[in-house]
């Protein structure tokens, strides 16, 4: 554990894997999922993906013909990102900063509906 301003912190991916891992989690991410509205064949990029909680979720929804891109700069959860994801079809673990996405240009999509902000 480390500190900040004296007081201790929990280790950051034991952290997000209990957030993850409460009901409350549970419920918020999936909202968060559901909302998306990603669908068979689509790509879905996971920006700042610690260590991987949702990737399995978009891998699910992505199906056997999309692609699943987690990216973050901190190769310790990167590691439990690939663990997590191990042996799942079209997820991919990358390394990178949000300032500089590790995607080839025209990869990834936004998704521009009528009344909707476009993402990503």
């Amino acid at each position: 554990m480390s500190t900040t301003l004296g007081v201790t912190r929990p280790e950051q991916a034991s952290y997000m894997l209990r957030a993850a891992a409460s009901g409350a989690g549970r419920a918020y991410k999936r909202q968060l999922i559901d909302l998306l509205d990603i669908a068979p064949g689509q790509t879905a990029l996971d920006v700042g993906c610690g260590p991987g909680t949702d990737l399995p979720a978009l891998a699910e929804r992505v199906g056997d013909h999309g692609t699943v891109i987690g990216v973050d700069r901190d190769a310790t959860v990167l590691t439990q990102a690939r663990e997590r994801t191990n042996g799942l079809r079209g997820v991919e673990v990358r390394e990178g900063d949000v300032h500089a996405l590790p995607v080839e240009p025209g990869s990834v999509e936004s998704q521009d509906r009528p009344g909707s902000d476009a993402c990503c």
